[in-house]
């Protein structure tokens, strides 16, 4: 904030001495109350994104309830298909972690998983070095639940300011969703170009976050519906932290962030 406070001031206050020499033949009133006005537009224009945000997040706090809902946990889940379409995918590190983590439930047989070159590795307890890869969904033997997490379209205006996702669980046999979890997360354009010029883009797409509507940790919604307990492995944060810079991409290409590095 302090980068747009002194660009603020500057451009306020060469206004200012503009002001004074081109309006002689106006009162020192008006001229003083005209620069004082110029004054208080550019010291707010930098930061309109800001309130803006704070109400889209208040609006679709109140509009899109209830933005998270469990309706039922599996009792003995045989078979899950994570597919992540907002990092996308899970690496190889990702779904080593990812197997270790669901096959500690005795009931779960059969894990596949989309990974990030699109592919989907299937993994059989007893055979876990050895997966099957698939090239899409349709070829896979039947998975009873299926957990997907993808990005929410919003209005041009609205994605240019907010960020929305969501993860839904839906039990293949009978169609029914068993829990969904959708948040929003307000950020600021401008900032954020300034951010990642100085910064020549790096860690910080989402420099300046005013916060998130809904759950953050989205992630641990398959731990609950799924595993009956919270992750201790860590993914899930990790995940959920790593997930502010992989969305940010996103951001970036909203923004053309790479036609001004």
């Amino acid at each position: 904030m302090m980068i747009y406070q002194l660009l603020g001031f500057s451009i306020a206050s060469v206004c200012i001495a503009f002001c004074w020499v081109a309006v002689k033949k106006i009162s020192q009133k008006v001229c003083l109350w005209l620069c004082c006005v110029i004054f208080v537009v550019l010291m707010i224009v930098p930061f309109t994104d800001i309130f803006i945000g704070r109400w889209l997040l208040i609006h679709y706090r109140n509009t899109q309830r209830p933005l998270e809902v469990i309706n039922s946990v599996a009792k003995n889940p045989e078979s899950v298909y994570w597919e992540d379409n907002v990092w996308p995918g899970y690496d190889g590190v990702d779904r080593e972690i990812l197997v270790k983590s669901f096959f500690k439930r005795e009931s779960i047989k059969l894990l596949a998983v989309k990974s990030a070159d699109g592919r989907i590795y299937l993994y059989s307890r007893g055979r876990e070095a050895h997966p099957e890869v698939y090239g899409y969904p349709g070829e896979l033997p039947p998975i009873r639940y299926k957990v997907e997490f993808k990005k929410v379209s919003l209005p041009r205006f609205v994605n240019s300011i907010i960020y929305s996702d969501v993860i839904r669980i839906v039990d293949n046999e009978t169609g029914k969703e068993l829990a969904f979890s959708k948040r929003y997360i307000s950020y600021k354009p401008l900032c954020l170009k300034v951010s990642m010029i100085l910064s020549a883009g790096a860690n910080s797409p989402f420099y300046g976050g005013m916060g998130v509507s809904g759950k953050n940790m989205g992630y641990r919604l398959d731990d609950i519906v799924l595993l009956g307990q919270p992750s201790r492995d860590g993914l899930d944060t990790i995940r959920n932290m790593q997930l502010r810079g992989r969305s940010g991409r996103l951001v970036r290409d909203l923004l053309n962030m790479d036609n001004i590095l």
